[in-house]
């Protein structure tokens, strides 16, 4: 017959939840918030990363955990959201880092006409859409999550179309514009460098110029 929607898991070394190896999320979460001179265009990013982090080590680590001994489908299913989001949030802050970097360096005038509160609505829509395209791209497990049943494993569905998607979404389109910026960033610089050459000689030259 049909397995029971909640089973009892194998029984396997547990891994230890070492909440010690997280003081740099919370002392980043705990300067940022704090004080509010932290509170960077740059440093929102950061603290946006450091949550993500300090969310997997509190909440999908535990319920790895749990799985292990208790299988249910919910807890699955969570476990599984959990772990997507928090990956798309995070590979989602990381291009904003790097368009924040890009545009503090090539722009710095225009960059410092940017609020901190324009960097909360891009952060905040990073999390808002990483929530609603998982609970799109598991929408088969969320629909049966009632006769669905997780047995010594949590497995998800996902066709090879949807597959595909994901992956293009999640890693090439961002792997493309971080390539792209930095690229685009390290030209700058060298110009910039050269340009700087460029200058001290012409400085130089004037200045024996003058002594002579």
């Amino acid at each position: 017959g049909d397995s029971p929607p909640c089973e009892p898991a194998d029984k396997g070394e547990t891994p230890q939840l070492k909440l010690g190896e997280r003081p740099y999320q919370l002392s980043i979460l705990t300067i940022i918030s704090v004080f509010r001179h932290f509170q960077t265009t740059t440093n929102i990013i950061l603290l946006s990363m450091a949550v993500s982090d300090l969310l997997v080590g509190l909440a999908v680590m535990p319920l790895m955990i749990v799985t292990l001994d208790f299988c249910c489908s919910f807890i699955c299913f969570l476990f599984d959201l959990l772990s997507f989001v928090l990956t798309c949030a995070s590979i989602g802050n990381m291009v904003l880092i790097s368009v924040d970097r890009y545009v503090a360096i090539c722009y710095p005038l225009r960059y410092s006409s940017i609020k901190p509160s324009t960097v909360k609505i891009f952060v905040s829509v990073c999390w808002i859409s990483s929530i609603i395209y998982n609970l799109i791209l598991l929408k088969d497990n969320l629909l049966h999550i009632d006769s669905s049943s997780c047995y010594k494993k949590c497995p998800f569905s996902l066709n090879d179309i949807s597959a595909i998607v994901d992956v293009f979404i999640t890693f090439y389109v961002p792997l493309t514009v971080i390539i792209v910026l930095y690229t685009r960033l390290h030209f700058y610089i060298k110009n910039k460098i050269k340009m700087l050459y460029v200058l001290v000689l012409f400085y130089f030259l004037c200045l024996q110029d003058k002594l002579q």
